[in-house]
């Protein structure tokens, strides 16, 4: 796998913007083409002042839109990054020639997007149609995407989303495009799956671009006892316990082998419970710069990212999770 294109939308606002440090960090060392969606509400009824219409705080809107993409091209190409064409869609092309005075963007690697349909819809449909090979957004934002993984924007878009996101924690002070972040050391948390496997292709893809060490992680499961507590060993435990720990560190082990990228990887499993816990306590123990996740997995950690475990990852944790949602897992 190569990275060709990496999508970044855009709410308008500083905590969105830092997505930008780990796209241009990641296009930088591979050359992807980098592309920006600014991606805005349509103009609501009551959005509309007295003395005005729908059309025209439909224009001007779009006009600041246009205005935000092009602030942000002239902060890129500052940082060392050349810019191409801005794409439109819808009516908005047509809007756009009541503005000659707004910035047009100019020639080669940045591709900028104004999206006019409902946020989550409008992201999905622009990575489907133009298949980035990986997308960077930030996990908390303010305006149009401001809810955008605790909310239903982010749930629409890890659900329908084929593509693998990065998801960034914003920081509070203002985004530097000049000192760009590296990535040293990634967590791979595996459940014994080929779903829970379809994440490591993007995550060497990503690695590789930094020359990063991987860190294998399988968490074991525990299992009931005959009275039902948990979750202590089923009689007899010790002998129950041992063998599942036995067949992850076999696992971790044949994985290694069979993928060369892996092959130096630090491997551990675990009987820590739960699930997320124990992945953010390894995280924190190891020091690692990212955590990859596949988004739907079987297994000891079923339904990674629907239930509660990346979840409770990505709100627990302040680095970069790398998910990856496999091309043939339903959406609930």
């Amino acid at each position: 796998m190569s990275l060709q294109s990496v999508l970044v939308p855009l709410d308008g606002s500083g905590f969105g913007e830092h997505a930008l440090r780990y796209a241009l960090a990641v296009a930088g060392r591979s050359g992807a083409r980098l592309e920006l969606a600014h991606a805005r509400e349509p103009v609501g009824l009551f959005d509309v002042p007295g003395g005005s219409t729908p059309e025209e705080e439909d224009l001007k809107a779009t006009e600041r839109a246009m205005r935000y993409l092009a602030e942000v091209r002239d902060r890129v190409k500052a940082a060392g990054f050349t810019v191409t064409t801005t794409l439109l869609h819808g009516s908005l092309a047509e809007s756009l020639q009541q503005f000659p005075g707004v910035p047009r963007p100019d020639h080669l690697y940045l591709t900028s997007a104004l999206l006019d349909r409902a946020v989550g819809e409008a992201v999905c449909g622009y990575a489907a149609q133009t298949s980035p090979d990986l997308m960077v957004i930030t996990t908390h934002g303010r305006g149009p995407l401001s809810r955008w993984w605790f909310g239903s924007v982010a749930t629409d878009v890890v659900r329908r989303c084929p593509v693998p996101l990065l998801l960034v924690r914003p920081a509070e002070e203002t985004v530097d495009l000049t000192h760009l972040p590296t990535i040293r050391r990634i967590l791979l948390p595996l459940d014994g799956s080929p779903w829970g496997e379809q994440v490591i292709r993007p995550a060497v893809t990503l690695g590789q671009l930094f020359g990063v060490e991987y860190r294998l992680l399988r968490v074991v499961p525990p299992v009931l006892t005959s009275g039902g507590v948990w979750p202590s060993p089923l009689v007899p435990g010790r002998s129950v316990a041992e063998q599942l720990q036995a067949e992850a560190d076999g696992y971790l082990v044949s994985l290694a082998h069979r993928i060369p990228a892996l092959g130096r990887a630090t491997l551990r499993s675990t009987a820590d419970w739960p699930p997320a816990g124990a992945i953010l306590a390894d995280a924190e123990a190891s020091g690692v710069d990212l955590i990859a996740l596949t988004t739907h997995g079987r297994g000891g950690i079923e339904r990674l990212l629907l239930g509660s475990v990346a979840d409770k990852v990505v709100r627990g944790t302040t680095r970069p999770v790398l998910l990856c949602r496999p091309p043939s897992a339903e959406a609930n």
